[in-house]
């Protein structure tokens, strides 16, 4: 099975990530050509009132790389379909398969305040549903198309320009049954967020039952740090939670009063478990915007040993993140793509 890395674009504002660095675009574009250079498939550009605009940042790394894909976040809540398929095609025209997509339902409260969305959990997946049906259509020249749903009504919808055959890859993530259902019948991947290895096992076989005979890819969404060993890297985390301004472990209670994501929910459950699960998994930084995910840390050889666990129960494309980006970026060459999981 071919693994591929992806990694967390950090390119949200200083107050907003564990780094509590801000970067300018010049400096992602040079984390990025690194990404490259040490074989890292794609970056992912998120969205989020914090960070810069996924598709003008994607726009700009991919123009300046080589072969490095960028996976966008779509806020399915806050974009229009048809609109949103044109700027689609025309990116993929410019860069053909470099262009992959991360569908986004959106789930905090503060964000979608932010962004004048006043829909339910389950109005926004229905609204998703919509736009991807649309969008899907569009892009594989299924056109004109019209559309009559509850979000959205189209008549002889278009696209210029035409990209039969070149669809972009597109991730679904989310743990709800509304997000598998999405996943399943419009992702090409579907991806989890990291959890305990059992936890991940039946996160799986759940979504595959979902999807029955179609077949989506695995992917798990987790951050890495490496060290000689598990003592030296947990130290290294301790220590960067407690240099930051905040402790991101008291954001939890706000996540949970403010986000009504099932993942997010999870993530808060899992932290409160204990700071150390599966002798690997920490899960003291979640609470903050590389992710809200843990940590799988240790020595190179723990750590991998970790990941290929996850790859036997099918996981085979990673989106990764970490501190210190350059330097992890190097480690996580040297140590986990350089080898065959």
């Amino acid at each position: 099975m071919n693994i591929n890395f992806a990694y967390f674009c950090p390119s949200y504002s200083k107050l907003a990530n564990i780094q509590d660095v801000e970067y300018g675009m010049e400096e992602i574009l040079q984390k990025s050509l690194l990404l490259e250079k040490v074989g890292f498939d794609s970056i992912l550009t998120a969205t989020d009132s914090a960070a810069y605009d996924p598709w003008i940042l994607s726009s700009y790394l991919l123009q300046n790389t080589q072969k490095l894909k960028t996976i966008i976040a779509v806020r399915t809540s806050t974009l229009e379909p048809v609109y949103t398929s044109r700027m689609i095609s025309t990116l993929t025209q410019l860069f053909k398969n470099r262009v992959q997509l991360n569908i986004v339902t959106m789930s905090s409260k503060a964000e979608m305040e932010k962004e004048n969305v006043h829909l339910n959990h389950e109005d926004r997946y229905n609204r998703t549903y919509e736009f991807l049906d649309i969008m899907r259509n569009l892009l594989e020249g299924n056109t004109p198309y019209s559309f009559k749903g509850n979000h959205f009504l189209t008549k002889n919808s278009t696209l210029f320009p035409a990209i039969r055959g070149m669809n972009p890859l597109t991730y679904v993530a989310g743990s709800s049954i509304e997000a598998q259902k999405a996943g399943a019948a419009y992702g090409d991947v579907y991806i989890f967020w990291g959890d305990k290895i059992e936890r991940v096992k039946e996160n799986i076989n759940n979504f595959r039952n979902v999807a029955s005979s179609r077949k989506v890819e695995i992917g798990l969404r987790v951050n890495i740090l490496i060290r000689k060993d598990k003592a030296q890297a947990l130290d290294v985390l301790e220590k960067k939670v407690s240099s930051l301004r905040y402790d991101p472990r008291l954001i939890l209670p706000l996540m949970q009063q403010s986000n009504d994501s099932v993942g997010a929910k999870r993530m808060i459950a899992l932290s409160s478990e204990s700071k150390l699960l599966d002798k690997t998994l920490y899960t003291g930084a979640i609470g903050n915007k590389i992710g809200n995910v843990p940590f799988i840390i240790g020595s190179p050889e723990e750590v991998r040993s970790t990941l290929k666990r996850y790859v036997e129960l099918g996981v085979s494309r990673f989106i990764f993140s970490s501190i210190n980006n350059n330097e992890e970026i190097n480690r996580i060459g040297d140590e986990i793509i350089s080898y065959q999981l």
